[in-house]
């Protein structure tokens, strides 16, 4: 099934460090369930995860959680529904914010590559914010410290920003950049 991303790196090598990164959360009991899940949504969405980390996309993960999420959530003590694309927008988030940890620890294993922001989603209207940053080479070892350490939160380096479309790319030999 294909998805609304392009994931220029996702190699066999790359699934393999998605699999180690989300296993670790898994074991330190860290890994993000969306505070909307159904309770079976919840129990189901790791193995889910893993299923897409290891052999699909961010579009099959967000089809396998139709119907894992609830239909409306306390506001400010008022029910308020959820978004109709609550399980896309939030397989496409966590998909990446995996895939952006793999690449990143691929980099790490090979001292001569490095990483890049690129743009993986089309948007009709890009922000400029957004727009700035792609091309930038970053620090591997950095953006996976700060994607470990901020689950669910916005990271230090913007990477990725939640409905920008933006992701991390392989640069080979980035040392003679």
């Amino acid at each position: 099934m294909p998805g609304d991303f392009d994931f220029r790196n996702l190699t066999p090598e790359v699934r393999e460090c998605m699999l180690r990164e989300i296993d670790q959360d898994i074991t330190d009991g860290v890994l993000v369930l969306s505070k909307r899940f159904t309770e079976a949504g919840g129990l189901g969405y790791p193995p889910q995860l893993r299923s897409a980390a290891s052999e699909h996309n961010e579009a099959w993960l967000a089809e396998g959680l139709i119907g894992s999420f609830v239909d409306v959530e306390l506001s400010a003590g008022k029910e308020k529904k959820v978004r109709h694309d609550a399980h896309v927008v939030f397989a496409q988030n966590e998909f990446n914010r995996f895939y952006c940890r793999a690449v990143c620890l691929h980099v790490l294993s090979s001292p001569h590559n490095g990483i890049r922001i690129y743009r993986a989603r089309e948007s009709k209207r890009p922000r400029p914010q957004s727009e700035a940053k792609i091309g930038r080479m970053l620090e591997a070892s950095l953006v996976l410290k700060d994607l470990r350490d901020h689950l669910a939160t916005e990271v230090e380096f913007g990477i990725p920003e939640i409905f920008s479309g933006l992701s991390l790319e392989l640069v080979s030999n980035a040392s003679t950049i």
